[in-house]
């Protein structure tokens, strides 16, 4: 990302709300890479809730600001968001490919 000009800033999972919030209003976006792994798995909610607040409020801020705050999220990123948005929490169950793929 940085040799294509973007200027990386972590963001850590465990920040206050206060934290987290002074910490989107100063960048303009959001990547949540695929190497979550370890993230996403069975019994590591709060990072999914973190992500959930996230989505929130980048919701209220391109409606109040009239702003637009990309997120985007690749492969367990994604799966992130997705678990974020679901009610109860429920865990994934693992895609085991068909027809011998690997």
């Amino acid at each position: 990302m940085e040799s294509a000009g973007a200027r990386v800033v972590p963001i850590d999972w465990q920040s206050t709300e206060d934290e987290l919030n002074a910490l989107l209003r100063s960048i303009n976006g959001l990547y949540i890479p695929g190497d979550s792994k370890s993230l996403v798995q069975k019994g590591n909610r709060e990072f999914t809730k973190i992500i959930r607040k996230i989505l929130k409020w980048a919701q209220k801020h391109n409606e109040k600001e009239a702003l637009h705050f990309p997120i985007l999220g690749v492969g367990y990123g994604s799966l992130a968001m997705m678990k974020s948005q679901m009610i109860e929490h429920r865990d994934f169950d693992e895609v085991k490919p068909k027809g011998g793929l690997q």
